[in-house]
């Protein structure tokens, strides 16, 4: 008899309960459309990011990154609404091809810009379990995630139990979303008793350009006898964020410079870091220079002193040029006399003298076919791109006896800038 009448009750209550909840029948049919109208975008937009990924395809097999710019640009105008059909190809597998790998790559640093909620937990996924290509494309995503609490708690996962480079760009993604747990995971990563992390750690600051934490990266700074392993981070830091550096910054720097336990050669790269900041120096800033102006070692007798001509200390200049000049006048035929002279008068900003001093050493040179001359050539041209004279700077370039690797490398120099973009001059660079 149950079994008889259930049937006839449920369908009794059946329109009752429509009746009853009208709305949440028209929020069903409401997301039902929605679905569908998502659906029928996706596919009138798949032809056209297929030819974008055929096209990421070809330039990838030949490894043209000015191509694959372009494509990854055409990617991010198609809008946020295309990350669906592009999240699961962010990741070339187990033993790809350097091919795979640049496509992905390129295919990620589209993702990274579009910030779409709906891919948030397959990044997720790839972040955990995908190949390393593919795990350290997803943490570049999830960086600029629309919902910086779930990509903040696979990136602290990440900084916390990863290591190498995965790690490295979880903490990149941790400073750029700035969640307070993921500032709390890279203050201790500051503080790690391994330097190898802590300078994994400031290196990641810098890539994120994370202006906030410059108090513990001057924390870090100040403690000049146990800078070493950090110099060369910090300084990439300072270069990211110039806007942090004050005078605690610059007395941290010039301290580190007079520190010997550092070492030579990451004195000298602190002291030519240094002019750029020259406009903040004040008077106890420029007396601890002055200091090591006197040093017994060249390179940073030298340093220091370019710093105090570049911040307007006259004496400071005599100091610096009377070795060059004396050297000179013992023998006003040897070139690399004037070659030496041209790259202080470059550092501090002479280019006219320094052009004139590159251009004798280089006639000098002509009747010694021992001397080499490339360096002179290089110095010559910098001076007229700082001069803004590109057409003489790249012409100057085009005699230098240089292989194509050193003109990869000048092109991608700031102050070869202006040349490389110049629609003619910038030929120079682009050999074939």
């Amino acid at each position: 008899m149950t079994l008889l009448v259930l049937p006839l009750v449920l369908g009794l209550l059946a329109p009752a309960r429509v009746q009853e909840d009208p709305e949440r029948q028209s929020l069903q049919q409401l997301l039902v459309r929605l679905r569908q109208l998502r659906e029928d975008r996706l596919g009138e937009l798949r032809n056209d990011v297929d030819s974008v990924l055929r096209a990421i395809e070809i330039e990838a097999q030949t490894h043209h990154v000015a191509g694959l710019e372009d494509q990854r640009k055409k990617l991010v105008a198609l809008g946020p609404e295309i990350a669906p059909l592009l999240v699961d190809k962010i990741d070339p597998g187990e033993g790809a091809d350097d091919a795979a790998m640049l496509r992905a790559a390129t295919i990620a640093n589209a993702l990274a810009e579009q910030a779409s909620p709906a891919i948030t937990t397959r990044l997720v996924e790839i972040a955990r379990g995908g190949s390393p290509a593919g795990r350290l494309n997803a943490v570049k995503a999830l960086a600029t995630s629309p919902d910086p609490k779930r990509a903040g708690e696979i990136l602290t996962e990440l900084a916390k139990n990863a290591q190498g480079e995965l790690r490295r760009s979880a903490i990149v993604g941790l400073a750029r979303l700035g969640s307070p747990e993921g500032v709390k995971t890279i203050e201790t990563s500051l503080q790690s008793p391994d330097p190898a992390v802590v300078q994994a750690t400031i290196e990641a600051l810098a890539e994120a350009r994370a202006a906030a934490f410059a108090p513990k990266v001057l924390a870090i700074a100040s403690v000049t006898h146990q800078a070493t392993p950090y110099v060369t981070a910090i300084l990439a830091y300072y270069r990211a964020v110039p806007e942090v550096v004050d005078k605690a910054h610059l007395q941290a720097l010039v301290r580190i410079a007079g520190e010997i336990s550092v070492g030579n050669e990451l004195r000298a790269r602190v002291l030519e870091f240094l002019p750029r900041f020259s406009d903040k120096f004040d008077g106890e800033v420029k007396k601890e220079l002055k200091q090591l102006g006197t040093s017994p070692t060249r390179e940073i007798r030298e340093g220091a002193l370019v710093i105090l001509v570049i911040a307007g200390d006259r004496g400071a200049r005599k100091d610096l040029l009377t070795d060059y000049d004396d050297q000179i006048e013992r023998n006003k035929t040897w070139p690399a006399s004037y070659e030496a002279r041209a790259n202080i008068l470059y550092r501090i900003g002479e280019y006219r003298d320094a052009i004139r001093d590159y251009q004798k050493s280089l006639d000098l040179s002509a009747k010694d076919f021992r001397a080499r001359t490339e360096e002179a050539y290089i110095g010559l041209a910098r001076c007229y791109a700082q001069q803004g004279r590109l057409k003489e700077a790249s012409q100057t370039l085009e005699k230098a006896p240089i292989s194509r690797k050193q003109l990869a490398d000048l092109a991608a120099d700031p102050v070869f800038q202006k040349v490389a973009e110049h629609k003619t001059f910038g030929k120079v660079f682009r050999v074939e």
